[in-house]
């Protein structure tokens, strides 16, 4: 492995983390939208399963926390801004999170049918959450909308409506059941429900939610959940933890929630030129056995309960953030010290560069790592977190405007392309 001196981790840094203090937290999150969203999310084996078992994105927080972008009421509205390069539009364009569910982000410019189609536009929605796995995946928007006129959108589309513990389900014509089978010939993007493959996915209205999914099984599990026949996600003292700790200081932009066992085995195969004959920095078992061990000289990171990837705003910084649970602050103290030496040694598999100097080629710093108590719970969460300043809002010499959030992409791109490896709880040894 080639690294420079400067990444070693300096000695004032070393002070820091000694004298890092624990952060506590009080206050009840239950108000939170995340928290609310989460009571929605049934706590089963499908989701569990899932790996990411929750994606979430404030739209709202994200379009008020950037200077200078628009605030839409509409999706019609806001192309035509796009259309005549109207800078506000484009700050809000590139400010819009992307870990929210993915058809509203894979197809944000091809919305503008959605208040035919569904009865509500993209900008009434403050808050979207996607939790499971494809072809079952659920999503959950809050914001206030209007389910008269999503009434009409849906019956107009030939849907019928039935009651669900006091909460309306539409589902289409042939049955609640049909919603994964798929018609090309149906393909319209503008229905962020299944609408690019053609499906007609049934949905619940809610006070102040909605729930959409292909599977009629998912829905009925939310429905389950927000009604405590069921367990949600939000009765899982870990996600309180990590909702406590990723909220106590600033406001959340979104947040991806990760279930350990989806990073706890280690795939030593696919180390071994993961992304082509051409790329990687593990190019044979050599090279791999010296990974492995360059890793285990870095510590020992005690198994945690949950990771969480989060996006935060904290005053004037933009702040990227992994969070892991731990049951106790010894182990979530020892896990922060890991993660800094691990991060300031190791070089990314997917880039072939000191992972350091991803974060410092986007003047970003690492700050200490942190413990946060979470008093209603009594569980630990270790806090490594890279700092940036907020992205400028005004278009440079070429008229480009910056992306938010890239900090957070740094480690959402890892955590895609399997190259969280530094988070690793269980290391083999490789013969």
């Amino acid at each position: 492995m080639n690294k420079s001196n400067w990444l070693i981790v300096p000695l004032v840094l070393l002070v820091a983390i000694t004298l890092a203090a624990p952060l506590t937290f009080a206050q009840d999150v239950a108000e939170h939208p995340l928290m609310q969203m989460l009571a929605l999310v049934p706590d089963n084996a499908t989701v569990r399963g899932a790996g990411i078992t929750v994606g979430y994105a404030d739209y709202d927080a994200a379009l008020a926390n950037r200077e200078g972008a628009a605030q839409p009421e509409s999706h019609a509205q806001f192309m035509a801004m796009l259309d005549a390069r109207d800078d506000a539009a484009r700050l809000a364009l590139m400010s819009i999170p992307g870990s929210g569910p993915p058809n509203f982000r894979d197809y944000f410019q091809q919305l503008g049918e959605m208040p035919e189609l569904v009865g509500f536009d993209f900008f009434d929605i403050e808050q979207g959450l996607f939790f499971g796995a494809p072809p079952s995946i659920g999503i959950v928007l809050s914001g206030d909308f209007d389910a008269d006129a999503i009434g009409t959108a849906y019956s107009t589309r030939g849907y019928t409506e039935s009651d669900v513990d006091g909460m309306t389900l539409w589902c289409p014509a042939d049955g609640c059941d049909t919603g994964l089978q798929q018609n090309l010939r149906g393909h319209n993007p503008g229905n962020p429900f299944g609408g690019h493959l053609g499906r007609s996915e049934p949905l619940l209205i809610a006070p102040d939610y909605v729930v959409d999914s292909a599977d009629i099984a998912t829905i009925e599990a939310s429905a389950a959940a927000l009604t405590d026949e069921r367990p949600s996600l939000a009765d899982d003292e870990s996600y309180r933890a990590a909702v406590e700790a990723i909220t106590s200081e600033g406001v959340l932009i979104q947040a991806q929630f990760i279930e350990a066992a989806l990073l706890r085995p280690f795939d030593v195969a696919s180390m071994i030129q993961p992304f082509g004959d051409d790329s990687g920095i593990l190019t044979n078992e050599d090279a791999l056995t010296e990974f492995l061990d360059e890793l285990r000289g870095y510590g020992e990171l005690p198994p945690y309960l949950l990771a969480t990837i989060a996006d935060v705003i904290i005053d004037d910084q933009q702040v990227a953030v992994i969070a892991l649970v731990y049951n106790d602050a010894t182990s979530a103290e020892t896990a922060g010290a890991t993660l800094v030496q691990r991060f300031f040694n190791l070089s990314s598999l997917r880039y072939d560069r000191p992972y350091i100097e991803l974060v410092a080629g986007r003047e970003a710093t690492i700050d200490a790592p942190r413990v946060f108590t979470s008093e209603s719970t009594g569980k630990s969460v270790a806090l490594f977190r890279i700092i940036g300043a907020l992205p400028s809002s005004t278009p440079d010499e070429d008229g480009m405007i910056v992306q938010g959030s890239m900090l957070y992409q740094l480690l959402a791109t890892m955590l895609y392309s399997r190259d969280l490896y530094w988070l690793a709880t269980d290391i083999p040894q490789f013969e």
